[in-house]
């Protein structure tokens, strides 16, 4: 490097500044290649979390539990045999051998 007179910093040569661009140039490229990796490992994070939260969909949403409507009339088939003119049973206790039980007596 060269000193100038009324300067105090060196002015570099010109080799000294082709060899400086040389090597930005070099850490450049190695820095549009990691920015490449970076961004193809980012997509493919994304893809396998969309793939991750579907699979969860499928799995535990709502779309897996579908319900028969005729297994919903299973609970209601008391209601539909029983007789609303009967009389409703009456509960008693009875003691048997000292215990208390209860019994339905019709």
């Amino acid at each position: 490097m060269k000193k100038t007179a009324n300067s105090t910093t060196p002015t570099p040569t010109i080799e000294e500044l082709l060899q400086r661009l040389e090597m930005l140039e070099k850490q450049n490229a190695e820095l549009e290649a990691k920015l490449k990796k970076q961004s193809a490992l980012e997509a493919k994070l994304k893809w396998t979390e969309e793939q991750l939260r579907l699979l969860q969909k499928n799995r535990f949403g709502f779309s897996s539990e579908k319900t028969n409507p005729d297994q919903l009339e299973l609970f209601n088939e008391v209601e539909n045999e029983a007789n609303p003119d009967l009389p409703e049973p009456t509960l008693n206790l009875l003691l048997i051998n000292g215990a208390a039980k209860f019994a339905i007596l019709t």
